[in-house]
């Protein structure tokens, strides 16, 4: 399941709130997945930390269950409920509001049309009613699409009901700047797969497994070309952690797969993009676990990039950053904290990533910015974007 995003960890309801600045529409940070495990295993196993399928998804079917437990016992006792919005905005922004007050709702997705109003939601819902009762999947994508620039949203839709899947995990959503047809990849269960519409969301195209022979994936991260032929997948495969993508050159319909490092440290791709020149990058931040799930050494952030359009990939290692505090909330994993990273283009050379990370082990952590006008093959110093 998708590992950490910046956000507040809720006790009972998770929130999935949408906030318009203008007609520009902006997604709310996400949390972890209810039923996210910690990395398990101790020193001297193939990776540090190791998590394999089998193990990870006993855990995610026990915690889940325990987060539908949870739902429905707020439900019955009446104290299921959403803080309303803000009644005044920051300065600069129209307002905001929650798309499923009494939903348990998370890993927001979000994705803008550069030509046209359309702005497209994906959240992953642990509250019925499912597409097909207990035939199809629970937690499910709920689909939510604004056709005037996120000022009104239309009804929830299912993404996919995906009849005889558990559950689905880690939406991705991007338009295709050229076209607008929308493209989104997600888990069933522990398996990446990839769909696209062309009527702005009204129907889609049954899901692609992208995964090929790798048999177990997680934590898909979405980068398209700007006519869409190109679509890349970067995801977690089955041996602690190791970094691979999925490549499609034809708009999706056939996959190869490639594993892009060999590591003993724990590989998380946050954020990718397709320049206009078809040079492909991936943020990525490394982490290195001892036992017991706990965090040992430093914080490596990580950019992978091809320019070949996938043929092969070069790592440059943009930073090295130390492990901040430990969360000690109730139901927060010890590594919630540290190792995010984002990465956006302009242009066919102009790149910025940011990431956060501390400057002694275990001290506040600090957000930091690069820029790089070469197409990611060489960084500037890091400017600090906050204290």
């Amino acid at each position: 399941m998708q590992r950490r995003r910046l956000s507040d960890v809720a006790i009972v309801s998770s929130i999935v709130a949408v906030v318009i600045a203008g007609f520009l529409t902006v997604g709310g940070g996400t949390t972890a997945a209810p039923g996210e495990a910690a990395p398990r295993g101790g020193a001297g196993s193939e990776r540090e930390g190791a998590k394999g399928g089998g193990a990870e998804a006993e855990d995610q079917t026990q915690l889940t269950q325990e987060r539908l437990d949870a739902w429905r016992a707020a439900k019955a006792s009446g104290t299921l409920r959403v803080k309303a919005a803000p009644a005044a905005p920051p300065s600069g922004w129209a307002g905001e509001r929650v798309i499923g007050p009494t939903a348990d709702d998370w890993e927001p997705a979000i994705a803008a049309d550069p030509n046209a109003p359309y702005v497209y939601l994906l959240a992953t819902r642990y509250t019925g009613p499912t597409a097909c009762g207990n035939q199809c999947p629970l937690p499910y994508h709920v689909l939510k699409i604004s056709a005037d620039g996120g000022a009104t949203w239309g009804p929830d839709q299912y993404l996919c009901a995906c009849r005889g899947v558990n559950g689905q995990f880690d939406p991705q959503i991007e338009v295709v700047p050229n076209t607008g047809a929308v493209y989104a990849a997600w888990m069933n269960g522990y398996n990446v797969v990839f769909s696209k519409s062309t009527n702005h969301g009204q129907t889609w195209t049954a899901p692609v497994p992208v995964y090929g022979n790798v048999s177990w994936n997680d934590k898909p991260i979405l980068a398209v070309s700007d006519n869409g032929t190109d679509v890349y997948i970067a995801f977690n495969g089955p041996t602690g952690g190791d970094p691979w993508i999925a490549q499609s050159h034809d708009a999706g319909v056939t996959w190869t797969q490639t594993k892009i490092v060999d590591s003993k440290r724990y590989i998380y791709a946050f954020d990718g993009d397709v320049l206009p020149n078809g040079t492909v990058v991936f943020s990525e931040t490394s982490l290195l676990y001892g036992g017991g799930g706990a965090l040992t050494g430093d914080d490596q952030v990580n950019v992978y990039r091809s320019t070949n359009g996938g043929a092969s990939w070069s790592t440059k290692l943009v930073d090295t950053v130390q492990i901040g505090p430990v969360c000690t909330a109730a139901g927060c994993p010890a590594d919630y904290y540290p190792g995010h990273s984002a990465i956006a283009g302009f242009g066919n050379s102009n790149l910025v990533v940011l990431y956060d990370g501390a400057t002694a082990s275990g001290g506040n952590e600090t957000i930091y910015a690069q820029r790089s006008s070469d197409g990611g093959a060489t960084w500037s110093g890091k400017v600090a974007l906050s204290t």
